[in-house]
């Protein structure tokens, strides 16, 4: 495992991944809850339920990506717009990150694998950290 972090996970790597899973991170807490309100009403199911689905679920995505790795293409995955890059307004804009003398790689500029490989590896962190949420 380690020899295939060190071959496919580079620096520049790093950031996307941060960013991945800081995006995955309050959309799932925000299903928890709505699971919390809408589907648990009665109260029969701790929220260590939610937790535990949420984590098969970004085990289930983690395992997709892997999949896409390997080479495997799901005709069902090209219909959803999961992962399409957005459309940039075109007015002027400025960060930031004009002014940092370091090379920052948005995720839309990244290969293809190299995006396959940020989404594993968000889904794997955000699945551990709900897996740890389901637990305490």
């Amino acid at each position: 495992m380690r020899k295939w972090l060190r071959e496919h996970v580079g620096s520049h790597l790093i950031r996307p991944i941060i960013y991945k899973t800081l995006s995955y991170l309050p959309t799932a807490l925000v299903l928890a809850i709505l699971w919390k309100r809408f589907i648990d009403r009665a109260g029969v199911f701790p929220m260590s339920y939610a937790y535990t689905v949420i984590g098969v679920v970004f085990l289930a995505s983690a395992w997709f990506s892997y999949l896409r790795l390997d080479g495997v293409n799901l005709s069902l995955m090209k219909l959803l717009p999961i992962g399409t890059p957005r459309k940039r307004s075109s007015g002027p804009s400025s960060s930031m990150v004009d002014h940092i003398d370091v090379e920052i790689v948005s995720f839309a500029e990244l290969s293809e694998e190299e995006r396959a490989t940020c989404r594993l590896l968000a889904s794997v962190i955000c699945s551990i950290i709900f897996f740890v949420f389901s637990v305490l």
